[in-house]
Formats: C-alpha cells, sequence, structure tokens
C-alpha cells in the first residue's frame, strides 16, 4: 500500500489500524474515515447502503493467497479440502 500511495503522491494520515472487519466497518460508520479492505467484508454493507464504495484513482493492489500444509505427507482433511477448492474453483 505504501507504494501505490507513492504512486498517487500521497502520504495518507493513519489514525488507527485494526485488523478485523467489524472493527473496521464500525470505525468507518461512527467517524469520518475511510478505510482499505477486502470486498467480501462489506459487500452486505454496500448492498446495505449503510457504506459507500469510492472508486479509487488507480487499480488498487491485488493479493494473491496460497493454500499451505505441512511439508509431511497430506492428511485425509488437507486431501479433501484440496478437493473442494479444486471443484468450487474450478482449477487443477
Amino acid at each position: 500500500m505504501d507504494t501505490y500511495f507513492r504512486r498517487l503522491g500521497l502520504k495518507p494520515n493513519i489514525i488507527l489500524e485494526l485488523n478485523h472487519p467489524e472493527g473496521i466497518k464500525r470505525a468507518v460508520r461512527n467517524n469520518s474515515l475511510a478505510t482499505i479492505t477486502h470486498r467480501v467484508a462489506v459487500q452486505e454493507d454496500l448492498e446495505a447502503g449503510t457504506l459507500s464504495e469510492l472508486e479509487p484513482p488507480l487499480p488498487l493492489p491485488t493479493l494473491t493467497y496460497k493454500v499451505v500444509h505441512t511439508r509431511a505427507k497430506p492428511t485425509e482433511h488437507v486431501r479433501a479440502f484440496s478437493r473442494l477448492l479444486r471443484e468450487r474453483l474450478g482449477t487443477k
């Protein structure tokens, strides 16, 4: 995010760092704040009209997630989880 703001020539005034979506949403609703967060965390609020989305001047950075497990032989639970992800995400 630091690189993103530098590209915009901005130095944000960070007054609070929260790491739980409900705390973030509560802070935004009760104060004159803006935040950058995951869409899934605020989708219902956007649809209900309790929060509004701002269009960023440049595309926001994206996150890549990895599914990891121990180096030991995967358990049946790990293999089942992997199958579920492949089925739901349509990957090989």
